[in-house]
């Protein structure tokens, strides 16, 4: 299955590590620690990461159309990315040497690793922008910030939905043309096997790049050796077996690579 339909996967857990990463260079470039609740928010973000491929499972033993896969994009996802934005929110509002700009990079960073990890996974990558920016706005407790990222979040689930939607309409469509193209090439193994007629194909030279094993066993020989000979190989065949098949010894006029059978 189109993996575009999972909300999770077990390399999510990488982001534990981006995450540690991105609290210590706040740390390194402010010198400072964060305070308790910060270091409790952020702390508890790390963790939750943690189990990603445990998540991954879970999901995949529930299948792709049960609404039990949204609680573990809330969990697995959208809430530790939003509680990271918030206790980095609240570590930059009580640490003076902590500039608002390195919090703000620090957060578009995570945001493009989350992208990188979460690859192929719209609605996965918007669930992780809005945690992040969501919980970085509730701490400031701006209803503007809030509605506005509510706005543009309903917006981006809608079309990563949408997204989604036609992903899976497309792999369902590519299944169902591989699945013809393997059944009509049953029906010609099928047909070659009986004895009823073969097959050879030439390239562009004329030169032979399949032939059936039944002819080359009237040839004395094996397809494998046949393979890459000029077409007018077939002209050894025994008498009988040339003229049922002489309609099948035409190469293209035009060079073309040709399949032809008896």
């Amino acid at each position: 299955m189109d993996r575009s339909q999972f909300f999770t996967c077990a390399r999510w857990a990488f982001m534990a590590a981006a995450l540690l990463a991105g609290a210590a260079l706040m740390s390194l470039l402010s010198g400072t620690l964060p305070p308790p609740v910060s270091l409790g928010c952020l702390g508890l973000s790390i963790v939750l990461c943690l189990p990603a491929a445990f998540f991954a499972r879970v999901e995949r033993r529930l299948g792709h159309d049960r609404w039990e896969r949204y609680l573990l994009l809330l969990v697995a996802i959208l809430l530790p990315m939003g509680l990271f934005g918030f206790g980095g929110a609240l570590w930059t509002d009580r640490a003076a040497s902590l500039d608002r700009d390195v919090t703000v990079n620090v957060f578009v960073i995570l945001a493009l690793v989350a992208t990188a990890l979460l690859a192929t996974r719209p609605m996965s990558i918007v669930g992780a922008t809005i945690g992040l920016w969501s919980g970085a706005a509730l701490d400031q407790g701006s209803l503007i910030a809030l509605g506005l990222l509510s706005i543009g979040g309903l917006t981006g689930l809608l079309l990563a939905i949408s997204q989604v939607r036609n992903t899976s309409a497309q792999a369902q469509q590519r299944a169902q043309d591989e699945r013809q193209q393997r059944r009509a090439e049953e029906l010609l193994r099928e047909y070659e096997q009986t004895g009823q007629g073969w097959f050879w194909e030439t390239d562009r030279q004329g030169r032979i790049t399949y032939i059936s094993e039944t002819v080359a066993e009237l040839m004395g020989t094996s397809a494998s050796l046949l393979e890459e000979s000029p077409s007018r190989a077939c002209s050894n065949l025994p008498a009988p077996a040339r003229r049922r098949s002489e309609p099948c010894c035409s190469t293209s006029a035009r060079g073309r690579p040709s399949m032809n059978w008896a």
